[in-house]
């Protein structure tokens, strides 16, 4: 390659410093006396031409083909006339020396529009360019806000998975694709989330128990590459689970015994549960949402064939409960059944295989028939209630899953605060109010006083009065 020629630079000339060394071509001063003929620099530098560099030396404005140039200086690229920024505004002004850029030919470029746009990670092309917004050239800001796969941790109790719909849903509208992890007894209620793209099963207590179970559950999760994890549920295996999965954010509440694991931490606001959704919803820059489920097209055809004999609306009495302070008595259930039935409606016993017992005595006392369902899964049970005219029961998941899907609800209330619920304008909170009550956030196997007079003294006529208003 011809050597540039080169002249001696000077004060009257503009240089910096007499000695300096000028290009003749574009008069860029030379950073410093490498280019002068037959110094020890300029052999070191033919010496290791071609080889990266040690570390970057400040960019001087050139012409591409002296030392000088930014296009030579800090690049490794075996064309010597590799085009920098300035380089490729030279060669699509046509200089002789310099290659034509291809699509850019006699077409100044300026520096704005020599600059990139920062990019996402692992973001899809749809959605991120402005020809997308109705071909306008406007940003497509509802296309790039649902961008990005969300995880979502609740390995609680029924109830807990409904509350988490409301979080489920809200994400959904912000991210892509929103995925929830739950429990085996959780997995129908997110199946008939609307907003969950996967359902993943945490089998906490059975094939994914102990440490070797937590690590084959988020090396299955690993494989999504989740982007972020939304942490409800404030156990520190939940948090655990999410960072061996390797989810780069982890947002959780303020002082969870699993916060340490978090990267982003919320304060729980005081109140509903859904409250507490929402605030987990906005630090993921998703705009809250109230519950919402769904039951699927199998369900719906499940729970027609089991309401087949059935001549009336069907009325939902969800008899059973994971703690047992949380169960209202056979006696009350039987009264409440033979007045509903009175009314012309047909009640209808829901709940697990623990509760047939409970089921047979309500029916022994019970004048009315009812049509016992004991024992289905859970997601015909949400057929069934998205069927029912009303739904009474304690406060259970599937009391609070007829409230996601809108039917009219009767809750009763003993050893649990009816304040941790957002009630809408057909659903009830019945409760006594004693003393002694609440006792305990989510229920107990036993009453700490021996009575259990919360639920036991809740008679069934009050009950009817709501039921009364609720479907007025």
């Amino acid at each position: 390659m011809a050597s540039v020629p080169r002249r001696r630079c000077s004060r009257r000339a503009g240089g910096r410093r007499p000695g300096r060394w000028r290009c003749a071509r574009c008069g860029g001063s030379c950073v410093g006396t490498c280019c002068a003929p037959g110094s020890s620099t300029a052999r070191r530098a033919r010496r290791w031409r071609g080889r990266a560099p040690t570390r970057r030396t400040r960019a001087t404005p050139g012409c591409g083909s002296c030392r000088a140039s930014p296009a030579r200086r800090g690049t490794r690229c075996d064309d010597p006339w590799y085009p920098g920024q300035d380089a490729d505004r030279a060669g699509a002004e046509g200089h002789s020396r310099l290659p034509q850029v291809q699509g850019r030919a006699g077409v100044p470029r300026s520096p704005e529009r020599d600059r990139l746009p920062p990019l996402q990670a692992r973001l899809p092309d749809r959605g991120r360019h402005p020809g997308h917004a109705g071909g306008r050239g406007e940003a497509a800001g509802g296309l790039m806000a649902r961008a990005g796969r969300v995880l979502v941790v609740q390995p609680a109790f029924l109830g807990d998975v409904v509350f988490t719909s409301a979080l489920v849903d809200a994400l959904a509208e912000r991210f892509a694709e929103v995925d929830v992890c739950v429990t085996p007894r959780g997995r129908d209620a997110a199946l008939a989330m609307p907003g969950a793209a996967r359902v993943q099963v945490f089998d906490k207590r059975g094939d994914d128990a102990g440490p070797a179970g937590l690590w084959r559950a988020a090396r299955r999760l690993r494989e999504r590459r989740y982007d972020a994890a939304a942490l409800p549920h404030r156990s520190p295996r939940s948090a655990l689970l999410a960072w061996l999965a390797r989810i780069p954010r982890r947002v959780g509440f303020r002082g969870a015994p699993g916060s340490p694991l978090y990267t982003g931490r919320v304060a729980a606001p005081a109140g509903p549960y859904t409250r507490r959704e929402a605030a987990l919803a906005r630090a993921l820059g998703a705009e809250p949402r109230p519950m919402r489920l769904a039951p699927r097209p199998e369900w719906v055809r499940a729970a027609d064939e089991r309401l087949r004999g059935v001549s009336s609306a069907p009325a939902a009495l969800c008899i059973g409960s994971e703690w047992e302070t949380k169960i209202w008595p056979a006696a009350h259930f039987a009264t409440l059944a033979d007045h509903l039935a009175e009314r012309g409606l047909t009640p209808v016993l829901l709940g697990g295989p623990r509760e047939k017992p409970l089921a047979e005595a309500v029916q022994a006392r019970a004048g009315a028939r009812c049509l016992d369902t004991t024992g289905n899964s859970i997601g015909e049970a949400l057929a069934i209630l998205a069927r029912s005219a009303i739904c009474v029961g304690g406060d259970s998941g599937l009391v609070h899953a007829a409230r996601a899907m809108g039917v009219p609800t009767v809750a009763l209330f003993g050893p649990t605060a009816p304040l941790v619920h957002e009630l809408g304008p057909k659903e009830r909170a019945v409760t006594l109010g004693l003393d002694c009550s609440p006792c305990s956030a989510h229920g107990q196997r036993r009453c700490p006083l021996g009575h259990h007079r919360c639920l036991r003294d809740l008679p069934a006529g009050l009950v009817l009065e709501h039921c009364e208003a609720v479907l007025a």
